[in-house]
């Protein structure tokens, strides 16, 4: 999506989203929708989190996507430790 952003960028209204964490699941990904509505002029446009854009409206999509970044990660840490735990007790055989 964001290499057919960049290429029709001229033709493009915006990327709409339901929400942030649903655009981008890491930071890395987040920091490429940025890049797309600074470099390339389009917007980056979330249904649910309405911000504008303006320093304190980067930011709190930022802080959105930042908490979803986190967990993210931390759900592969529990699933990661549960399994674990499981095969420690026997669980699986």
């Amino acid at each position: 999506m964001v290499s057919y952003a960049k290429k029709n960028s001229a033709t493009l209204d915006g990327l709409l989203f339901y929400k942030v964490d649903r655009a981008a699941r890491n930071l890395f990904d987040y920091v490429e929708l940025e890049r797309l509505e600074s470099e390339f002029g389009v917007p980056f446009i979330s249904i649910h989190s309405r911000q504008r854009i303006n320093p304190a409206g980067r930011m709190m999509r930022r802080t959105l996507a930042n908490m979803a970044s986190f967990f993210t990660e931390q759900m592969a840490v529990d699933i990661s430790q549960g399994i674990n735990r499981r095969v420690q007790e026997g669980g699986f055989r």
